[in-house]
């Protein structure tokens, strides 16, 4: 659900609203991050001779997991529990950003 990897009734609890409504503002986040509009207004690939941020490279801690990386969403997988009848919905979907 979110990148701690709690779920929907964990998230639910903390901020005391039901499964149903937690699930539905994130499908409308990820929803609108994945809208063309969004996408192509606010996401800008690197150039691939774009120097590494002073932030990442200055960062001990983000150093060995950044070392000569190019593009870091390209090939990412994120991880979701997608009920069954939603299960081919989510296979393989890239949220029709091209």
């Amino acid at each position: 659900m979110c990148r701690t990897g709690l779920g929907v009734h964990h998230i639910g609890e903390w901020f005391q609203h039901t499964c149903t409504t937690v699930s539905n503002h994130f499908k409308k986040i990820l929803f609108l991050l994945a809208t063309p509009q969004f996408y192509s207004c606010w996401v800008k690939p690197p150039a691939v001779n774009s120097p590494v941020p002073k932030e990442i490279k200055d960062e001990p801690k983000w150093t060995p997991f950044f070392h000569n990386v190019i593009g870091a969403i390209d090939g990412t997988h994120i991880n979701c529990c997608p009920s069954v009848r939603d299960l081919q919905l989510a296979r393989n979907w890239k949220g029709g950003v091209t």
